[in-house]
């Protein structure tokens, strides 16, 4: 039996909310090699227009992870959303 699962997290709100929300609990690890410390490195959303978004080099140098939660990553190198 697994010890993993896999889903979707769904954040609402107000748009400076999720922008707080995403600059603040979410975190980029990034390391230089397999066996070296991770170095945390916090995101910063990048407004156009109507889109807010965040984009970093998905690889296994480089993550994002909820901060304070041992397993839950995030596979996607882009997070985004639009508002009207």
């Amino acid at each position: 039996m697994p010890n993993w699962c896999e889903g979707y997290l769904k954040i609402r709100g107000k748009k400076e909310d999720i922008v707080n929300f995403v600059e603040n609990e979410i975190i980029l690890l990034k390391s230089k090699d397999i066996f070296s410390e991770p170095e945390y490195l916090e995101i910063k959303m990048i407004k156009d227009s109507y889109e807010y978004r965040f984009e970093h080099e998905n690889s296994f140098k480089e993550y994002l992870r909820l901060k304070n939660a041992r397993r839950f990553f995030v596979e996607s190198k882009e997070i985004s959303f639009y508002y009207y």
